[in-house]
């Protein structure tokens, strides 16, 4: 059986399937615009990710290098802390003969410290003393024991 076609109407299908091409075309070039706009928003992601993780690293540096530094500077003045106190007399009275009145010691060197006359001769025999002041210590020893 045949089909009777009118005039308008040709037998060729070769114009549906320039629509359907162009339709492809069309649906692709969507896609692709998608697809493009996705990547760059993708991509600004990506950009705005990068730039916090490098601000944190940044930050836990700087912190990390304040901590160091902290904890060099404690463990330095510790040291020197230690150092002048095992170098620094300690001083302490001990009395050998109970009828004696105790005399000063130093702690660390075994060698016993000056006593008060040996003391004022010293700083009265150095050249930075100033001569008022040796006078008032003379001045205040002949006034009596005390005060």
């Amino acid at each position: 059986m045949s089909k009777c076609r009118p005039d308008c109407c040709s037998s060729s299908s070769g114009e549906g399937s320039g629509v359907a091409i162009i339709g492809f075309i069309i649906l692709a070039a969507t896609v692709y615009g998608i697809i493009r706009t996705a990547m760059h928003a993708v991509e600004a992601i990506v950009h705005i990710v990068i730039e916090i993780v490098e601000i944190t690293a940044i930050t836990a540096g700087s912190i990390a290098a304040v901590a160091l530094l902290a904890f060099i500077i404690v463990r330095v003045v510790r040291y020197h802390c230690r150092k002048t106190h095992r170098a620094g007399l300690k001083v302490r009275a001990i009395a050998i003969d109970p009828t004696v009145p105790p005399s000063v010691a130093a702690s660390g060197y075994g060698k016993p410290a000056l006593d008060a006359a040996e003391l004022f001769a010293e700083a009265v025999a150095s050249p930075d003393m100033d001569p008022r002041f040796v006078e008032k210590i003379l001045r205040n020893a002949m006034e009596g024991p005390d005060q």
